[in-house]
C-alpha cells in the first residue's frame, strides 16, 4: 500500500470522503456512546489509518462539530408546506424529537455544541419564520422557540432517564417502604401504574399541545 506524506494512502484517499467520515463517527456514537469516539477507534471502524482521516476533518472537534451538522439535517423541514403555524410547529418539533430520540447517546452534545453552519439554522429558521408569520415578533417568535426546545429537550432527557420509569428502581425504593406508602403519598401511588407503563409519545403530545395552546392564546391576547 502506498502512503503518502500528507496522510493516508492513496486507496485511503480515494475511498473516503467527508459524508462518510461523519455518518461512520456518528454509527460509533449511536452504539458505544460519545464518551467511547476517538480518532483511532473511527479510522479503525472505517479500515483506515488515522492520519487518512485529517483530510476530512482537521481534528475531533471539527469532527463533532459536523456530527452535530448531520443530525440537524435529519429534522423533516418539508412541514413548511402546512397552512397552519400550529400545524407546522407541531410537525416540526415530532421530527425534531423523533431525531433526538434515533440519537439519544448524541443528545448531550447537542445540547452544548454551539455551531453555526446552514445545516444548522435551517431548521431554527423555519421555527421562528412561523412564528413571526403567525403574529409574533422577534422577541416573542425567540422566546416562544426557546420554550419549544427545551421542552422537547427536557421530554427526551426525561424519557432516557427518568429513574421513576424503572420497574427495578421503584420496586427497590418504594414498594413496601412503610416511609413512602399510599397512606402518605396517595396522590403518588395513584399515578404509579403509568410509571411502569409510561406513554412517552402521549406525554409529548399532551404537552405540545399545551404549549401552541398558550401561544395561540397569547396572539388572540394581543
Amino acid at each position: 500500500m502506498n502512503f503518502r506524506a500528507d496522510g493516508g494512502s492513496e486507496e485511503e484517499r480515494g475511498r473516503l470522503n467527508r459524508a462518510l467520515v461523519l455518518s461512520a463517527a456518528l454509527d460509533l456514537i449511536d452504539r458505544d456512546g460519545l464518551e467511547e469516539l476517538s480518532m483511532r477507534r473511527l479510522a479503525s471502524h472505517l479500515s483506515v489509518s488515522p492520519m487518512a482521516l485529517y483530510n476530512h476533518v482537521p481534528h475531533k472537534e471539527a469532527l463533532l462539530e459536523g456530527v452535530v451538522d448531520q443530525i440537524l439535517g435529519e429534522i423533516d423541514l418539508s412541514v413548511v408546506e402546512f397552512d397552519d403555524w400550529s400545524e407546522v410547529l407541531k410537525s416540526g418539533f415530532r421530527s425534531f424529537r423523533a431525531t433526538l430520540l434515533r440519537h439519544p447517546n448524541a443528545v448531550p452534545l447537542l445540547q452544548s455544541k454551539v455551531i453555526v453552519t446552514p445545516d444548522s439554522l435551517r431548521a431554527v429558521e423555519v421555527s421562528l419564520a412561523t412564528l413571526q408569520r403567525a403574529g409574533f415578533d422577534a422577541r416573542r417568535a425567540l422566546h416562544a422557540h426557546w420554550t419549544l426546545v427545551g421542552f422537547t429537550f427536557g421530554h427526551v432527557t426525561n424519557c432516557l432517564a427518568n429513574p421513576m420509569t424503572n420497574p427495578g428502581v421503584l420496586n427497590e425504593s418504594v414498594v413496601g417502604n412503610e416511609l413512602l406508602g399510599p397512606e402518605t403519598f396517595p396522590s403518588f401511588h395513584r399515578c404509579l401504574p403509568h410509571c411502569l407503563e409510561p406513554d412517552f409519545d402521549a406525554s409529548y403530545e399532551f404537552g405540545l399541545e399545551i404549549i401552541i395552546e398558550g401561544l395561540r392564546s397569547r396572539l388572540l391576547a394581543e
